[in-house]
């Protein structure tokens, strides 16, 4: 049996939009859409940062240990908030987020 290392955030926003922004804030509080001026404060300061580089940064981190360990491990990406969900991980069905 082939092992797996599953690397995982909190995720991000899937794009730097009002609407995307809100999804993502409505994942973190477990369904309630925040009001629309707490949704406006952090689109703002995403878009003041330039967005967010954590899927891209951990999609590269899981080549780099793809590479390093060769094929005795199956490697997995899954976020908390945002796709790729971590609850939808099934790694029986060889299902993989990179």
């Amino acid at each position: 049996m082939k092992k797996a290392i599953l690397m995982m955030t909190f995720g991000s926003p899937e794009e730097i939009t009002f609407e995307g922004v809100a999804d993502f804030f409505t994942n973190i509080r477990r369904g309630v859409r925040p009001q629309d001026h707490e949704i406006q404060t952090l689109y703002d300061n995403y878009v003041r940062i330039g967005g967010t580089p954590l899927q891209k940064i951990t999609r590269e981190e899981v080549a780099l240990v793809e590479a390093r360990l060769g094929n005795e491990y199956s490697v997995y990406f899954a976020n908390k908030f945002s796709n790729p969900f971590y609850s939808r991980c099934d790694s029986a069905n060889g299902s993989r987020w990179n």
